[in-house]
């Protein structure tokens, strides 16, 4: 390539240079929908623990008088 289609840019420091490649890669990794996705699941689980004991306390109860063995 010859010298008149070349423009020369001042060039930025490898610092900052640096930071706005760190940036750019940390927001492209999409980290906060994995966070929420894990904190969902935990609620969930919460939720299905409750709800299991509400509905098959009763039973197991029964089940255990019945059947102690």
């Amino acid at each position: 390539m010859t010298k008149i289609f070349r423009k020369s840019y001042p060039r930025q420091s490898r610092f900052k240079e640096a930071l706005f490649f760190l940036l750019f890669l940390i927001l492209m990794v999409p980290i906060s929908p994995i966070f929420f996705i894990w904190l969902a699941g935990v609620q969930a689980e919460k939720i299905a623990e409750w709800y299991s004991s509400i509905v098959w306390g009763p039973f197991n109860k029964l089940h255990n008088k019945l059947n102690p063995y």
